[in-house]
């Protein structure tokens, strides 16, 4: 075999008269690497063997793969237990491809997973917390060792170097730098979405995906009832990447996912949507009208039909950190949202010498206003949220302690245009009052606060779930006749239930495509769930590679 196999010598520690003391095998050398195994540029390579980071070989190891144009390899500086291996490496593994059902990977059998699962992480990220992070798993108990550590006290350890480390063996990364390699097929960190954020305008919505991306642009989708929907990305970065969204209807919600330039997806994200009905009556005092004095009210109804869409599922910041729970806001409504008049109706009686009265109806029907963003046109409206809102409003947050813990109230800042022209007016003076006073038809508001109360919204953090809480609000800032009067809004209606809401595995829904290989002893393989149980049950006399 050209020198490629050679004959070794396996010293074992085992006592128990189950193995040999001198066991004969075959070991492969460098010159069978590079006459056998190809890799792709850039590839990560586990030597789950004993030594295989043993300072002793490891130039001539990692000369080799060097040459091979692989990216990067782990292995171990000594003997290691081989329960010890498994999880170490089926941890590296788990969390570089996002925490997957059993069905998925079957790496829950040997590395222990959170709730909810975790999102994909980079290696170099994976590799610190292995560092740090005291291992656990569904193996055995937890120990207090670190996944980059393996003490079993093999006895041959002590003697080998590093001295330092005595009977331990450490789990090592030697990092090439292919990582950089233009057009690698293999990148170290698969597509991870952190959260997502959406900015509204008339005809699309722009979506931010934060996250963790290869460097080669991919592409992004989104899935719901109707099927999968292509988004088209604007802009892509290894942090974010940008995507237009439709301003409505099919794939305007759904489970988002970006995609690598090969084809691996990401986890999937619930952009979430909700669909309501909101009924507006104003009502308005009329102390003038122009040059004129006297009095006067008004009554004014809108109904909006609104959709918005927020991420509101709970994002894990890093790797095997508790999930946190993003704010429920959304800036503005979407693109297909309308909103009209409905009615319109008021009557001005000025105190002159000889008093005058107009009246104020509305044309039938109204307009159709559509959604908008400042500075507002005619026939349009907005309906948005804002930051720093006061108590009671919380600007959303999902914090425990700034309302309840168990619901979410944020109070969003809403106005419209009617179109002047469907207001129609007549008075007994020749259409004087009527001509000289036009319909100022903006509801302006002076700041948020002078709003406050007029809508609330309530989330339901355990089904995310809306419901409207109107109250009646006091404000300077009226539809007639004027920016300056006092007037007061009564808002209410109904939030039907949200389309593509998170889930308890929402942070970890992807499909892996991706298929691992390790360069290992043949007989040993990757653990079955009934050999990681009989791996636990028989731990002490698990002999050393």
């Amino acid at each position: 075999l050209a020198k490629n196999v050679v004959y070794g010598i396996f010293l074992s520690t085992d006592t128990s008269g189950i193995a040999t003391n001198n066991l004969g095998l075959f070991a492969f050398t460098p010159g069978f690497l590079t006459a056998h195994l190809q890799f792709n540029p850039g590839a990560v390579v586990n030597l789950a063997t004993c030594f295989g980071q043993s300072p002793t070989i490891q130039s001539t190891v990692a000369a080799t793969f060097q040459a091979a144009h692989i990216g990067r390899y782990f292995g171990w500086t000594k003997a290691v237990g081989i329960t010890d291996d498994y999880q170490s490496l089926s941890f590296m593994y788990d969390r570089l491809i996002g925490e997957q059902s059993p069905s998925k990977s079957g790496l829950d059998t040997i590395a222990a997973q959170r709730t909810p699962p975790q999102r994909p992480f980079s290696l170099a990220n994976i590799y610190g917390v292995m560092q740090t992070e005291m291992r656990s798993s569904v193996v055995e108990p937890a120990q207090a060792e670190t996944y980059a550590v393996s003490d079993v006290h093999f006895a041959p350890n002590s003697s080998q170097p590093p001295l330092e480390d005595g009977t331990a063996a450490k789990y090592v990364m030697t990092n090439f730098g292919a990582e950089g390699t233009a057009g690698a097929p293999i990148v170290y960190a698969f597509p991870s979405i952190a959260s997502l954020s959406v900015v509204e305008s008339a005809t699309s919505g722009t979506m931010t995906i934060a996250g963790q991306f290869p460097p080669d642009t991919g592409t992004a989708q989104i899935v719901d009832a109707s099927g999968t929907t292509p988004l088209t990305v604007t802009t892509w970065s290894q942090t974010a990447v940008t995507a237009l969204l439709p301003a409505g209807g099919n794939g305007s919600s759904g489970l988002v996912s970006v995609l690598s330039a090969t084809g691996v997806p990401s986890n999937a994200v619930p952009l979430t949507k909700w669909t309501g009905t909101l009924t507006y009556t104003e009502s308005d005092e009329i102390p003038d009208l122009g040059a004129t004095t006297g009095s006067g009210s008004g009554t004014l109804s809108a109904l909006f039909k609104i959709d918005f869409r927020a991420d509101v599922h709970q994002v894990v910041p890093s790797i095997d950190a508790s999930p946190l729970p993003q704010n429920f806001v959304f800036d503005f409504t979407e693109g297909d949202s309308t909103a009209q008049l409905t009615a319109y109706n008021g009557s001005y009686t000025s105190s002159e010498s000889t008093p005058h009265t107009a009246m104020f109806s509305l044309a039938s029907p109204a307009p159709i206003m559509n959604a908008a963003t400042p500075p507002l046109q005619d026939n349009t409206f907005e309906v948005r949220t804002w930051a720093s809102q006061p108590p009671p409003c919380n600007a959303g947050s999902n914090s425990a302690g700034t309302v309840s813990t168990m619901t979410d109230v944020f109070c969003p800042l809403m106005g419209f245009v009617a179109d002047p022209s469907q207001i129609i007016c007549t008075d007994d003076d020749a259409d004087a009052l009527c001509t000289d006073n036009g319909f100022a038809g903006f509801v302006s508001y002076g700041g948020p606060f002078d709003a406050m109360g007029l809508l609330s919204l309530t989330l339901d953090p355990s089904n995310y779930s809306v419901t409207v809480e109107g109250t009646m609000s006091s404000f300077t800032g009226a539809q007639f006749f004027g920016s300056d009067r006092q007037a007061t809004a009564l808002m209410s209606g109904t939030i039907s239930a949200p389309s593509d809401p998170p889930t308890t595995t929402t942070p970890s829904l992807r499909h892996p495509r991706a298929r691992f290989g390790v360069v290992h002893r043949a007989r040993l393989g990757l653990l079955s769930p009934d050999q990681a149980a009989a791996a636990a049950a028989y731990r002490a006399r698990i002999r050393r590679r």
